[in-house]
């Protein structure tokens, strides 16, 4: 049961930094691909970018390190809204914007980042389940008066 454990704490962790760094990816992708040195972007655009595509990366990765290597259950919260988060602006915003632009290295790093998210969620929640029982189970062994 440890080594299963470790294992999925390992996967966790590591989805977690996957979409930290897809993130940043998919912001620097927006950032270049025009490849046009005459297109000047705003800072209120690249900043609402970088909201909207790398911060709920990042909370994902805080929270699956808070999670698998710190153990510490209440960072689920943050894995959670992360997830959201990242669901809804890099799964629907910005896969609307490259799936309307015929895109489609700006698709396949969306969807790797949403593969990403979903398999640490997976993830955390099986780590939390299993650390719960396990909890539970030396609870018992304990507390038992034979």
């Amino acid at each position: 049961m440890k080594s299963e454990l470790a294992v999925l704490r390992t996967v966790e962790f590591v989805g977690g930094l996957g979409c930290a760094l897809l993130g940043l990816v998919i912001w620097a992708y927006l950032l270049t691909r025009d490849g046009l040195p005459e297109n000047t972007i705003e800072f209120r655009t690249l900043s609402g970018a970088f909201l909207m595509v790398v911060l709920p990366g990042v909370g994902v990765a805080i929270g699956a390190y808070l999670h698998a290597i710190r153990k510490r259950p209440w960072a689920i919260i943050l894995i959670v809204v992360g997830a959201a988060a990242g669901f809804i602006f890099v799964g629907l915003n910005a896969g609307f914007t490259f799936v309307y632009g015929l895109d489609k290295w700006g698709q396949i790093f969306v969807l790797m980042d949403l593969v990403a998210v979903s398999i640490t969620l997976a993830t955390a929640g099986a780590n939390l389940a299993a650390s719960l029982s396990d909890n539970g189970r030396n609870h018992r062994r304990v507390s038992s008066p034979h």
